[in-house]
C-alpha cells in the first residue's frame, strides 16, 4: 500500500516537472552549455529528481516491511487539521502573552509576529527573515509555517538549526507552546546525535514505531540540525536518503542560515533551489545577520519579494539595545592586541560596573587561560561572585546543566562572569550585562551581543570588541573564523563604526567581502573535481566533449545516463570525521552507562546503551585524544562491532575540562 502511495506521489510530481527535466543533447555538448542557467537547472532537477524517487522507493520499503512486522496497515495522514489546531492554540497563547507584558520590546515582538502571519499566506517559496536577536524568531516562524501548513495542505514542518545547544532549547519551547509541556514530544521529532526519544511504553512495537518516524522523518513537526539536513540528501546510507522525500511539499525553516558551512554553501544552494522550484516546498530564512547567498557562485533563487520585515533599517533601531565598543585601538589609534592576562584584567576591572558579564573566545585555550587568570583574582571573593566556565571539551549533559546555572544566577541578579567558548553566543536565551567578544566574523559579534541586555533591562547594554593575541588564541588554521575576523578589521580600517555592525547594509557588504574571500573554497572538493559537479552535469559536460571527439557513438548514451549519486555518497562528510568519542563519567548517570557498558555483552542493550550515553559523550581530536590514551587518562571500554568505544578515567574528565591538576576535584559551582 505505502508503494502504491510512493508510485501516485511520483506520478503527480513527474506530471509538474517532465517538460522541466527535458536534456537536449546539442545543449550540453555546446562549449558554453556549462554557463547556460537553464540547462544547469534542468541537470540539477535531473539529478535531484533521481534522489527523490530513489527516497521514496526506499522509505515505501521500510515502512511497508515494519508495518508488515506489526501486522499492521501504514497509517497515511494528513496534518492539516492538526496544524489548524496548533496554529490557533500559538496565535491565543500569543495574544495572552502580549496582554500581559505590554514593555516596548514584546510589543515589537507581537508586531514581527503579525508580519509572519501576513507573509505566510504567500505561496510557496524561498523568503527571508532577517530580525534582530531577541526578536522572537522560534515562535515568529512557527507561527509562519502553522499557517501557510494549514493553508497550502503541507505535510511537515521542518527546523533546521546549526548547533544542538539550540536545538534543546527551541524543542523544549515548540513543546511547551503546541503540547502545554516541555517534555511532551507528541507530534514533535527532535532528531540529533544527542538525543534519544523517550517513551513510556517499552514494547517491541513501540520502539519499532518510533525507529520508524525517526528514520523516515514522518512527523508533523520535526526539529533538526543542519547535519542531519544536509545528509538527507547527499550522505550515504539508506537511512539518510530515505528522509528526503519528506523535505518536499513541507516547509523547512532555517535558523542562523548563515552557519552554512562553506564548503557545502554550492550544494546547498542547489539542493534548496530544488525544493522551491520543484519540490513544491516553502522555505524561510531567519537570521539576525542574513548572509548573502543570492551573492554566491551557485545563487540562492529568492523570491522578489523574499524579506518579510519591510523595513529593516526602522527595525534596526527599533531593537538597539546594545553599544559596541571598539577596544582593537587605544585612544592614540594604535593597534591593540591583548594577551589573556590583559583580557583577563579589563574584565575584572569591568567587574566593578556590571553585574552579569559574559566572555566569549575563539578557542578553548585563550578560554581556558582566561578563566584561570580570573579565578586567581577572584578566588578570595568567590562568596561575592560567582566565576564560571563553558567549553565544548565538556559533554552535552555537563554543558547543559552548567548553562541552565548561570542563566539561573544572571535571572536571579546575583554577580557572576561566564568565561566561554562559542557555544553559548547563538540560541542561548541569556541576557548578560556586559559582553566581551574576541574578534570573529560579524555574525558571531552579532550573535555574542544577542546575549546582552536580551530583554532590554538596561539603556544600553556594553559590547566589547578584542582583538586577541594570535599566539595564543590559534585561530590560523580555522579557516572560516580568521577569515571573518580579517574582514571585521577591513570594514572598520574603512572607517566603518562598530556601533554600525547591526546594520543591513554593513552587514550585506560583510557577507560579500566574506565570500569574495572564501570563494575557492566554497565547492567541495574530493578527488580533484568538486561534487557539487556531479549534480549539475559539468563533468558530463567535459566528458561528453570527449567522446564526441573521438565520436565513439557507443559510449554516448552510457554517459548521458550517468548519475553522481554514488560518487557524492561516498565522499560527502558535513563535518570531517577526525574526532573520536569518549564518554565521561560525568555525575550517576554517566557513571552508571559506563559500568553498564563495562559489565553486558548483550548486543542489543549494549545498542541501547551506547545511544542513551550520546549526552555523555566528548568528541576529541585524533592528536588529543593519542595524548590522553598514552597517559592512561583514557581506556578501552567495549567495543560494538567495529566500534570501539572508550571511556575517560574517573579523574580525567575534569582534568580535561579543568585543565589545572590542582582543580581535578573541585566544582566550578
Amino acid at each position: 500500500k505505502y508503494f502504491q502511495l510512493a508510485f501516485d506521489e511520483y506520478e503527480a510530481f513527474i506530471s509538474k516537472i517532465r517538460n522541466k527535466v527535458t536534456l537536449k543533447t546539442e545543449q550540453i555538448l555546446n562549449e558554453n552549455a556549462k554557463n547556460n542557467k537553464q540547462v544547469m537547472l534542468e541537470l540539477q532537477a535531473k539529478y535531484f529528481l533521481s534522489e527523490y524517487v530513489y527516497s521514496c522507493l526506499l522509505d515505501a520499503d521500510r515502512t511497508d516491511a515494519t508495518a508488515f512486522k506489526l501486522s499492521k496497515n501504514p497509517n497515511f495522514s494528513d496534518n492539516t487539521e492538526l496544524f489548524e489546531k496548533y496554529y490557533s492554540k500559538l496565535v491565543g497563547k500569543l495574544h495572552k502573552l502580549n496582554k500581559n507584558d505590554n514593555s516596548k520590546i514584546n510589543q515589537l515582538r507581537a508586531e514581527i509576529s503579525e508580519e509572519c502571519d501576513q507573509a505566510a499566506e504567500r505561496p510557496s517559496g524561498i523568503y527571508t527573515l532577517s530580525a534582530s536577536t531577541g526578536s522572537g524568531k522560534t515562535l515568529t516562524s512557527l507561527r509562519f509555517g502553522l499557517k501557510h501548513a494549514k493553508l497550502y495542505h503541507k505535510k511537515h514542518i521542518i527546523y533546521v538549526l546549526p548547533y544542538i545547544t539550540i536545538i534543546e532549547q527551541n524543542s523544549e519551547v515548540i513543546r511547551k507552546f503546541l503540547n502545554d509541556n516541555k517534555d511532551d514530544s507528541q507530534n514533535i521529532l527532535e532528531f540529533h546525535s544527542n538525543v534519544s526519544q523517550k517513551v513510556a511504553d517499552k514494547s517491541e512495537e513501540t520502539t519499532n514505531a518510533l525507529d520508524l518516524t525517526e528514520d523516515s522523518w514522518d512527523s508533523p513537526i520535526i526539529v533538526t540540525t543542519m547535519v542531519q539536513f544536509l545528509d538527507s540528501i547527499f550522505a550515504s546510507g539508506t537511512k539518510h536518503r530515505r528522509r528526503f522525500h519528506n523535505l518536499c511539499d513541507s516547509i523547512v525553516i532555517f535558523d542562523e542560515v548563515q552557519k552554512v558551512p562553506i564548503k557545502c554553501l554550492d550544494m546547498f544552494n542547489e539542493a534548496v533551489n530544488f525544493l522551491k522550484n520543484f519540490g513544491n516546498t516553502n522555505v524561510l530564512l531567519c537570521t539576525a545577520t542574513q548572509p548573502a547567498l543570492e551573492e554566491v557562485k551557485q545563487k540562492l533563487d529568492l523570491n522578489i519579494d523574499h524579506e518579510i520585515i519591510p523595513n529593516l533599517i526602522e527595525h534596526e533601531q527599533q531593537f538597539k539595545r546594545v553599544e559596541f565598543i571598539d577596544k582593537t585601538q587605544n585612544d592614540d589609534g594604535i593597534d591593540l592586541v591583548l594577551n589573556s592576562i590583559q583580557a583577563a584584567e579589563l574584565i575584572f576591572k569591568k567587574s566593578q560596573n556590571f553585574k552579569s558579564i559574559l566572555g566569549i573566545f575563539n578557542t578553548i585555550d585563550v578560554t581556558k587561560k582566561i578563566y584561570s587568570n580570573l579565578k586567581n583574582k577572584f578566588d578570595s571573593i568567590s562568596d561575592q561572585i560567582k566565576l564560571e566556565y563553558l567549553s565544548t571539551n565538556m559533554c552535552p549533559a555537563d554543558r547543559k546543566e552548567r548553562i541552565k546555572n548561570v542563566l539561573n544566577l544572571v535571572k536571579e541578579g546575583k554577580r557572576v562572569i561566564c568565561i566561554s567558548t562559542p557555544l553559548i553566543e547563538a540560541g542561548v536565551d541569556a541576557s548578560f550585562e556586559c559582553v566581551f567578544r574576541s574578534l570573529s566574523g560579524l555574525d558571531s559579534l552579532v550573535q555574542a551581543a544577542g546575549r546582552c541586555n536580551r530583554n532590554n533591562e538596561l539603556k544600553l547594554g556594553k559590547v566589547y570588541l578584542l582583538n586577541m593575541d594570535p599566539s595564543e588564541e590559534h585561530i590560523a588554521k580555522l579557516n572560516e573564523v580568521k577569515t571573518g575576523k580579517d574582514q571585521v578589521l577591513e570594514l572598520l580600517s574603512e572607517g566603518i563604526k562598530a556601533d554600525d555592525f547591526l546594520n543591513a547594509n554593513v552587514i550585506k557588504k560583510y557577507f560579500e567581502m566574506f565570500y569574495s574571500k572564501l570563494a575557492s573554497t566554497m565547492s567541495y572538493p574530493t578527488n580533484g573535481i568538486n561534487l557539487e559537479n556531479y549534480i549539475d552535469g559539468i563533468k558530463n559536460v567535459h566528458e561528453l566533449a570527449y567522446q564526441s571527439k573521438r565520436k565513439d557513438a557507443s559510449k554516448f548514451e552510457k554517459l548521458t545516463q550517468f548519475s553522481g549519486s554514488e560518487t557524492i555518497a561516498k565522499y560527502f562528510q558535513v563535518i570531517k570525521n577526525n574526532t573520536k568519542s569518549v564518554l565521561a563519567p560525568y555525575g550517576d548517570k554517566g557513571e552508571k552507562l559506563i559500568a553498564d557498558l563495562n559489565g553486558n555483552q548483550d548486543i542489543n542493550s549494549l545498542i541501547m546503551l551506547v545511544k542513551d550515553a550520546q549526552p555523555y559523550i566528548v568528541n576529541l581530536y585524533d592528536n588529543k585524544f593519542n595524548q590522553l590514551f598514552e597517559e592512561g587518562d583514557i581506556y578501552t571500554l567495549c567495543q560494538l562491532g567495529n566500534e570501539v568505544i572508550y571511556a575517560f578515567r574517573s579523574y580525567a574528565y575534569n582534568k580535561l575540562v579543568l585543565g589545572d591538576r590542582k582543580q581535578i576535584e573541585k566544582s566550578i559551582f
